[in-house]
């Protein structure tokens, strides 16, 4: 909803440099971009690699996508960077503010998106309105009289209660509907006459997509499990296939340690299975991605993507028996990093594993899991190899700002 996107929330942004730059200095408003810009990749999210620089410039799918991280990059930045006047409890109690007046932005905004309200989540607008003017209102040259403000404190209630959910009287849809039949013909057009070339051009588009449903074409390659073969081996020869493999090929941090821990990890999970003699051929595929069935996602362990190292995290389901044994969130997952890709194949038991090495992720405090509605941990040494069955979906962690060995799972993936 662009009241929101490319209001309210601009206004937000725009007032949070303002205010950074008047308690900290320019230092807090580069630290912010450097943040946005360190950012962990994840598919479908933009990464600002030059910050907000040409914030003038965004359009609403930039805000939105901004909105999905911002709580995680704005945290500790005035307490690490505030001016000599400006006081200790000072600047704790307007980074406070900062980190609040976004997580109630996200909670609202999610909320605002369904299609049936609560009372209590009604009141998510009035508690986020009111932390956004008590922070804000010196900081804005009309006092934050703003007519979308006005109309998002004052009138949205109502409305939702006597209309119903605001996705059924925004125009969104509508904006949606004139961007594809209007904006993309008109640009593909030769700019001459251009309003009968987009009529042909809508016009075709509807005819091939109801041709295709028909006929149920699909044109899609069949996606395979495991995907990019990096190479085989017999598990005999471990030490001499990675010793000539990293003679050749340069290895990240996280596959490094995969290797470590290959040969105990996988040790553990054969003595899983009955039946299996120290005798049998065990052959070993390795990949560099895979494909999760259950959500569709691609998941990667690969030193070189892209010139950057990927190594994806993970939500793994947990059996009932194991998830009373450990802390889980919500549906009795954990989570991990995965750190390598393998089939193994006995060949005497004619049995097939697809495996993912993982190093597990743990909840920084037993007693509270989640900070700001998202699960909150810290990575610790501990290896296995789990089925590739057992993933449920890739998820986005980022590590918690000048904090060593603390991260987030991002939820605000809306």
């Amino acid at each position: 909803m662009h009241h929101l996107d490319l209001g309210l929330f601009n206004y937000q942004v725009t007032y949070t440099r303002v205010l950074l730059k008047e308690l900290c200095g320019q230092i807090a408003v580069d630290e912010l971009d450097n943040r946005l810009d360190k950012i962990p990749r994840f598919p479908g999210l933009k990464i600002f690699k030059n910050g907000l620089e040409n914030i003038k410039r965004f359009t609403a799918n930039e805000f939105r996508n901004m909105m999905k991280v911002f709580v995680f990059v704005i945290e500790g930045i005035v307490i690490n960077h505030h001016k000599s006047s400006i006081s200790t409890s000072r600047a704790k109690r307007s980074d406070e503010a900062l980190v609040n007046v976004y997580y109630y932005w996200n909670k609202m905004y999610l909320y605002s998106r369904r299609e049936y309200f609560k009372e209590s989540e009604l009141n998510l607008i009035k508690q986020w309105a009111k932390s956004f003017i008590k922070l804000f209102k010196e900081y804005s040259l009309s006092e934050l009289r703003l007519p979308k403000l006005h109309n998002w404190c004052y009138h949205i209630i109502k409305t939702i209660r006597e209309y119903g959910a605001i996705n059924g009287f925004t125009t969104e849809t509508y904006e949606f509907l004139h961007k594809e039949a209007v904006k993309i013909p008109y640009r593909s057009s030769n700019k001459r006459d251009p309003t009968d070339q987009m009529i042909k051009s809508v016009y075709r588009k509807k005819i091939i997509k109801y041709l295709l449903q028909r006929t149920n074409v699909n044109r899609r390659k069949q996606k395979t499990l495991m995907n990019s073969l990096l190479g085989t081996f017999n598990l005999q020869d471990f030490d001499a296939f990675f010793n000539n493999y990293r003679s050749n090929n340069s290895l990240a941090g996280e596959a490094l340690t995969a290797l470590e821990y290959f040969l105990e990890s996988l040790n553990e999970f054969l003595d899983l299975c009955e039946g299996l003699t120290d005798n049998e051929t065990i052959n070993i595929s390795w990949y560099s991605y895979a494909n999760i069935s259950s959500s569709g996602d691609y998941i990667r362990a690969k030193s070189l993507y892209y010139n950057e190292p990927s190594f994806s995290d993970v939500s793994i389901s947990m059996s009932e028996e194991e998830s009373e044994d450990y802390n889980t969130a919500e549906g009795g997952a954990c989570f991990g990093k995965v750190l390598m890709l393998i089939n193994v194949k006995i060949i005497e038991k004619d049995l097939s594993f697809d495996l993912a090495l993982v190093q597990w992720y743990d909840f920084c405090n037993s007693r509270q899991l989640y900070k700001y509605d998202c699960p909150w941990l810290k990575i610790i040494n501990t290896y296995n190899f789990v089925p590739i069955e057992s993933i449920i979906e890739l998820v986005q962690v980022v590590q918690r700002a000048e904090r060593q060995n603390e991260y987030f799972v991002n939820t605000f993936m809306f």
